[in-house]
Parts: C-alpha cells; sequence; structure tokens
C-alpha cells in the first residue's frame, strides 16, 4: 500500500492526529497551506469561515503538490467548519481529483459534527472511494473519543 495523509489543520488538533497517523502507517505526510493564513484570531476565523462557506470561497493554496498518480490510499484529515470540511481541503480536492483511489477521512470538530461535509466529500471524491470517515470531536484541545477508537481506524486502513 503506498499511502500519504493531506492534511489541513487550522489549530493543532488535526495537524497532531495526521503525524500520529503518519508514524502509525510510516507513510508521506502533506500539509495544505492557503496562500493568505488566516488570522490567530479565532472569532474573526468563525467569521471568515462561515463567509467562504456560505459564499462558497475557495482559498487558494500555496502548498506545492506531487504528482498523485503513485498513491493508491490517501488519508485527508481536516477539521470541520460550519458543517463542512475546511474550504482549504476543498480548494484541494477541487483542483486534485483523487479518482481511482482509496480514500479514508479524519474530521476533527467542536463537537458539532461533520454534517454536509460528508456529501462534499462524496461529491469530490465519489462516494464508492470513500472507505470511511472517522469523525473525531474536541472540547478545545482535548480529544472526546479513546485513542483506542482511532488506532482501530488506523488498523482498518493497514487491511
Amino acid at each position: 500500500m503506498n499511502s500519504i495523509i493531506i492534511y489541513y489543520s487550522y489549530q493543532n488538533n488535526t495537524r497532531k492526529l495526521a503525524n500520529y497517523i503518519k508514524e502509525a502507517l510510516n507513510c508521506q505526510i502533506l500539509e495544505l497551506l492557503p496562500v493568505v493564513p488566516y488570522s490567530d484570531n479565532y472569532d474573526d476565523v468563525v467569521a471568515l469561515g462561515e463567509n467562504e462557506e456560505t459564499k462558497n470561497v475557495r482559498p487558494e493554496l500555496q502548498t506545492n503538490i506531487p504528482n498523485l498518480d503513485s498513491y493508491d490510499t490517501v488519508i485527508l484529515c481536516t477539521p470541520t467548519w460550519w458543517y463542512n470540511i475546511a474550504p482549504v481541503m476543498i480548494s484541494f480536492l477541487e483542483k486534485y481529483p483523487l479518482t481511482n483511489k482509496d480514500i479514508y477521512v479524519l474530521a476533527t470538530n467542536g463537537g458539532f459534527g461533520l454534517g454536509k461535509g460528508k456529501e462534499c466529500l462524496e461529491e469530490l471524491c465519489g462516494k464508492e472511494s470513500i472507505h470511511s470517515v472517522l469523525e473525531v470531536p474536541f472540547d478545545e484541545d482535548e480529544m472526546e473519543i479513546s485513542m483506542d477508537v482511532v488506532n482501530a481506524w488506523i488498523e482498518s486502513i493497514k487491511k
């Protein structure tokens, strides 16, 4: 299995989990970064995120995306913004189709769930390509599910 983790993280929760998965799977990892960084002010980012979501704004990416043809498995790690995957991840998926890939998704959230993000993922990646979606709720920096759940999900990717 030739795998890559592609992630976006505003705060560190998604980044920490992406790096944890990288170590567990011993695979490549790629961080998505917008050309214009988001503010450090959480309230400003929440307002901007709502605006991006309601107006379908897609931030431009500064990340150099490698040729993804050699990867058969892609693990997407994204925070949930306004009941959807982060606009940075949507930008990536719209520009770089992941056709003929086995896709696994880890979505962190502040306790509100992925909502229409599942439909967005299915539309952008193809429903048949997505093998599982793990939602990981956080209360601030505290993960609200057991690491056993995360580890079981990682084991499912190895199979």
